[in-house]
């Protein structure tokens, strides 16, 4: 609890504690970024080199770095090759190659064994990613050409800066200018890298969190007994904190989507309702214009039928009339009269 109490009574110490968990943040998220990188370019050295083994299982264990010999010799053909391939893609070729991070022999067979040869000192018995340290991935990226193409313009070299700055600081104190500037410098490369992979997404937000959160608040509210513990618990809130924005991000995203399909159904409606309108008013006056196509037929029809049997009833008339007068010098039939006097009726109907 004597590290609390004196976090607590020189607050100057919060400064260093917060670059620690920035940095500490930024590694986390560059394991996953480097691993899959990595595998990309040990993929790409195997078609340029091959695959073969290594069967002379060579070591660097009778070989140091001269300025006369910096590059090992190999009489191993395999071993010859990736070693050529290496060193092309090391940005410091002129300069000193940490070769003996290495085991030669599984260059052809262990992403990681070449990633060595591109970090600083001191990573022969480091096998794995988690094995590394942020000064170690910031130096792979740094050195390793294979990372030219994400522009990061030294700002590995920056931030390498600020981890020195922070593991060498004296009574482990930094100022607030200070604490500024170094938080600028993992952000800048948070953003770049957020361009290519997603895990930097939130990271540069959740950096700029950590550098105006109240620690001395958080301390208080969660109780540790030494520096590290309350590292982890600190580490475990952002953790949930980030979670939780995701979610809430995740749920907004999926809100706005919904606006926008019951928007744009809103607008399928109002056409829909506009085009069945037009429809309804166009089948309305066919069907007026079919009712009076209709009432016309069948007025004409009644109309046919009432003629008929007037005509009827009127040549009846005419023929009893004619019947009741008739001479016996006229022998035309009433018929053949009514054909002579009347027009072609049925003519009449179908004009």
């Amino acid at each position: 609890m004597d590290t609390i109490q004196k976090l607590n009574e020189e607050p100057v110490f919060w400064n260093n504690f917060k670059v620690h968990i920035g940095l500490r943040r930024l590694g986390e998220c560059l394991e996953p970024f480097i691993d899959e990188e990595i595998t990309v370019f040990h993929d790409g050295m195997k078609q340029q080199c091959g695959s073969a083994r290594c069967e002379k299982k060579c070591e660097f264990s009778n070989w140091y770095s001269t300025c006369n010999q910096p590059i090992p010799p190999f009489d191993c053909e395999v071993c010859t090759a990736w070693r050529d391939a290496i060193l092309t893609h090391h940005s410091n070729q002129n300069g000193k190659v940490m070769w003996t991070n290495s085991k030669p022999h599984l260059w052809s067979q262990d992403k990681w064994q070449v990633a060595k040869v591109y970090m600083s000192n001191g990573h022969k018995n480091h096998n794995s990613l988690g094995d590394f340290d942020i000064a170690a991935l910031l130096c792979l990226m740094n050195q390793c050409k294979h990372f030219e193409k994400f522009k990061l313009r030294g700002l590995c070299e920056e931030v390498s800066f600020v981890r020195n700055s922070i593991m060498h600081s004296p009574n482990y104190q930094l100022k607030k200018k200070d604490l500024d500037n170094y938080m600028k410098r993992i952000r800048d490369l948070c953003k770049v890298l957020a361009k290519h992979h997603p895990n930097f997404g939130s990271l540069s937000r959740e950096i700029d969190e950590i550098q105006h959160l109240d620690l001395i608040l958080f301390a208080r509210d969660n109780q540790a007994q030494n520096k590290e513990e309350l590292e982890d618990k600190l580490v475990a809130a952002l953790e949930a904190n980030r979670k939780a924005k995701k979610t809430e991000d995740l749920l907004r995203r999926k809100v706005k989507k919904l606006e926008k399909t019951l928007s744009e159904r809103d607008e399928e409606i109002k056409t829909l309702r506009f085009s069945c309108k037009e429809k309804l008013k166009a089948v309305k006056q066919e069907v007026i214009d079919d009712i009076g196509t209709m009432v016309v037929k069948i007025g004409k029809k009644v109309l046919q039928e009432f003629l008929q049997e007037a005509i009827k009833v009127i040549l009846a008339k005419i023929e009893k009339f004619l019947g009741e007068r008739a001479q016996p010098k006229i022998s035309v039939g009433v018929s053949d009269y009514v054909q002579v006097v009347l027009p072609d009726w049925s003519c009449c109907w179908n004009s």
